[in-house]
């Protein structure tokens, strides 16, 4: 058999077989592989060039594309779909940011054939399914009567109600059924797809119920709305520039009368994955774009929790488990702490010599970020590259193939890669929730945070309780992300007279994965107000030490100056002040607000003073001195750390030397500190933390940070 194909494949000229296919098996010295020979013996020539790639792009290589794609629709004002090229990026565009699309004049061609050659089917007597027979399990019925048939089919599908999908999903759906049918393999005529152009374009889609598609015949229910739309039935509701209207003011606007639909044309729009693929193509881009946000807040919980960049040592992962997203999430974790003044650089300084009491390694959900989420990378680049197969697919029943005067009665509308690709970007965004969890908490836990305050209250921590309410809520998130993260892909239930037997429920689970890129956009922006709430926090820690220091050198010089010996040095001095304040074990936070830790350290450094400077003789009333001490320390540090707070957290005046925030963190999460704050400021008297939080989870949803992205990342975004 293989040498029949290939005799007949001599015979064929040169330029049936794609350029760039042979090119590629000319430089492998390798023949093309049988299955692409035998479409070009049976005319399929252009079909080996469709999506079919081999090369495996790493994830920020696929979000790297994702950006570029949207970027250039925005740009040029234009998508051109031709059924084979239409990406994730594009698809985003249209759906979102209102970009026109055009029909390539190559795909005009295909579509009248396909038309053409159903015509020439029927004409010759045979029965086609969905045109002259019944539908699903009542495909034993027959008409003659095509345009009645197809006129039914929409009436009997428009059955939803209740909840309805939002305008950009029901844009993101039209764009992958026009594009679809342009394969031309539907017999749908080019009318009918130039009017669900000239509806995206005027910015028209229909109203489709989020419920009632099994996504097995295809999105039989929701697609049925934009067939609908096409005839004007007066049942179906139109989106229009974020109006709802109705259908006939829809036409009414756009200066056109419905169309008929033909042979075939109501099965064409309906009997699709369409609903379902242009959804979980728009939440798998936003699903890319968090996984980018969960390397950054791993970088930045590095720093705030005083953590170390040894863990992601590229020996650990480049050599010992060399797995691709493992190796690339360390990568990118190693640049985005580059130059910080928070996180022990261990990378190039032996500091294995830490003190008493401090962990030797970082706990799990700071150490394990790249294991954790290395294979979410994979995850996610592999659900890409699913997903752009199936915008550029004919997914309709039947399939008609004017190659071979063909129709074939097959199954492309069961939507079990969407299904199961969305089970698992979804279970991968839950793991992201997992790990965004584990972070904040330690961070906002004082047993755990290396010396911030209790709830990351900024203030007195006696009446400032920050965060407890944000971690609450952060557990109620995850806590609904896990329980949503269960397969839909294994709840089947038959369907339709029992045709439908087996089926994906597709678009259920990519509205799951909707609700989980939502929750996990919410915890990521609460995680990053907490961060950098936490970052303002250590450069106030490290005033504190100043002033802890200042505080006490003037202290012992005024109650004890007098009895030490002439030749006391100030240096000396200043450097046992220093060496008592750090034995103490605690953290500055602790012995500014709280008194009975000003008292105790105060005891504690007049004693250790005591012990090591050299006195001509000692107090006679020493104990009433170091009474007067204490209330001294105390007394001045009250009344300083407020001013020394708001110092740090202010604007830098000439005269400052207090370091701020953005001066200890490393350059590239330094620029995520700034994007965060410029859209949420430190909080005034008056507001809460939710109004910050939803300012971040707004510019997140919105697409704000992609050129952040494309800055933090460099060429690795």
């Amino acid at each position: 058999m293989l040498s029949q194909f290939l005799n007949a494949a001599r015979h064929i000229p040169p330029l049936r077989l794609a350029s760039s296919t042979l090119r590629r098996h000319q430089q492998q010295q390798q023949p093309p592989p049988p299955q692409q020979l035998w479409l070009v013996c049976c005319g399929f020539a252009s079909i080996v060039t469709t999506n079919t790639t081999t090369t495996t792009a790493s994830h920020s290589d696929t979000v790297l594309e994702y950006l570029t794609e949207k970027f250039h629709a925005i740009h040029s004002k234009k998508v051109v779909l031709d059924g084979n090229s239409l990406n994730i990026g594009a698809l985003v565009a249209v759906a979102r940011y209102g970009v026109p699309v055009e029909i390539a004049e190559t795909a005009r061609g295909k579509c009248k054939e396909s038309v053409d050659c159903l015509q020439r089917v029927l004409a010759e007597g045979k029965t086609v399914y969905g045109v002259n027979s019944g539908y699903g399990g009542s495909a034993n019925v027959y008409s003659s009567d095509y345009e009645l048939m197809q006129k039914e089919l929409i009436r009997f599908l428009n059955s939803g109600f209740g909840h309805w999908l939002p305008e950009q999903a029901s844009r993101a759906a039209t764009l992958c059924r026009i594009n679809s049918n342009l394969k031309g393999y539907s017999a749908l005529r080019i009318d009918v797809i130039e009017r669900l152009v000239e509806f995206l374009n005027a910015g028209m889609s229909a109203r489709m119920p989020s419920r009632g598609s099994i996504t097995a015949s295809g999105d039989l229910v929701p697609l049925s709305y934009i067939a609908g739309f096409v005839q004007g039935r007066k049942n179906v509701q139109v989106y229009h520039k974020g109006e709802i209207i109705s259908c006939a003011e829809a036409h009414h606007r756009l200066g056109k009368e419905p169309l008929v639909l033909q042979a075939k044309e109501g099965l064409s729009v309906v009997n699709g994955t369409s609903v379902a693929a242009g959804c979980a193509a728009t939440v798998l881009y936003d699903c890319s774009m968090l996984l980018k946000w969960a390397q950054i807040t791993s970088a930045m919980s590095t720093e705030i929790l005083s953590g170390t960049n040894l863990q992601f040592h590229r020996a650990i992962h480049d050599v010992a488990r060399p797995h691709p997203g493992q190796i690339e999430v360390a990568a990118n974790l190693r640049a985005l702490l580059q130059g910080s003044a928070l996180c022990a650089n261990e990378l190039e300084h032996d500091m294995s010599g830490f003190k008493d009491g401090k962990l030797r390694q970082d706990r799990y959900s700071i150490r394990t970020s790249p294991q954790v989420l290395g294979p979410v990378a994979e995850a996610l680049a592999s659900a890409g590259r699913t997903m752009n197969i199936e915008l550029n697919a004919a997914t309709d029943n039947p399939l008609v193939f004017p190659e071979i005067n063909r129709v074939l009665n097959g199954g492309n509308f069961m939507g079990n890669a969407i299904a199961l690709t969305m089970d698992q970007v979804r279970l991968s965004v839950q793991l992201m929730g997992r790990l965004c969890l584990a972070q904040f908490q330690k961070m906002i836990d004082s047993n755990f945070n290396n010396g911030l305050p209790a709830n990351l209250a900024v203030g007195d921590p006696h009446t400032n309780f920050g965060f407890k309410g944000a971690d609450i809520a952060m557990a109620s998130y995850q806590s609904e992300l896990q329980h949503i993260s269960n397969p839909m892909s294994n709840t089947i239930l038959s369907a339709e007279l029992n045709n439908q037997d087996v089926n994906s429920l597709a678009l259920i689970s990519v509205r799951h994965t909707v609700t989980a890129a939502d929750i996990y956009t919410m915890m990521v922006a609460s995680h990053l107000v907490a961060l950098c709430t936490a970052a303002e926090l250590r450069a106030v820690a490290r005033a504190y030490r100043s002033l802890l220091e200042d505080v006490y050198k003037t202290v012992i010089r005024k109650y004890l100056g007098p009895y030490l010996v002439e030749s006391t040095s100030p240096t000396h001095l200043d450097e046992l002040i220093v060496q008592a304040l750090r034995s103490l074990n605690t953290d500055e936070f602790k012995l500014v607000y709280m008194e009975s830790n000003r008292i105790e350290a105060s005891r504690n450094v007049f004693m250790d003073i005591l012990m090591h400077l050299p006195f001509v003789h000692l107090p006679a009333d020493l104990p009433k001195i170091l009474v007067k001490m204490r209330e001294h320390t105390s007394q001045v540090l009250s009344a300083e750390a407020p001013r020394v707070r708001d110092r740090v957290l202010s604007p830098r005046r000439q005269d400052d030397s207090f370091l701020r925030a953005p001066d200890l963190l490393a350059p590239k999460t330094k620029e995520v500190y700034n994007w965060v704050r410029d859209r949420a400021p430190q909080l005034k008297d008056g507001e809460d933390l939710g109004q910050s939080f939803e300012r971040v989870y707004r510019a997140i949803k919105g697409g704000q940070a992609d050129q952040l992205m494309l800055s933090v990342f460099g060429d690795r975004s």
